[in-house]
């Protein structure tokens, strides 16, 4: 997925989150640099998220980085950043 865009993100990590919960509407691209806890998200549901973009853009994304990542922001210029260094161009 070469054109991998913060709304293919949004879309993921809303349809990771909990269909019942109330602040599940709350994760939009206007709050992309909201945190993973003020959108509702909690750890499992954000190492669901990350299990599934790993599959389908054949990246990796280690603990270590992922634990320093806040905000759907910070985590979409990490794997725009991964994408990059996986391009043979």
């Amino acid at each position: 997925m070469q054109n991998f865009q913060i709304e293919n993100l949004i879309d993921l990590l809303r349809d990771g989150s909990d269909q019942d919960n109330s602040s599940s509407h709350l994760i939009d691209v206007s709050a992309v640099n909201s945190s993973f806890e003020e959108l509702g998200l909690d750890s499992l549901a954000l190492l669901s998220a990350v299990a599934q973009l790993e599959k389908k853009l054949s990246i990796s994304i280690g603990f270590s980085a992922l634990a320093e990542v806040r905000t759907p922001s910070e985590l979409f210029d990490l794997i725009r950043k991964l994408l990059a260094s996986c391009d043979p161009a």
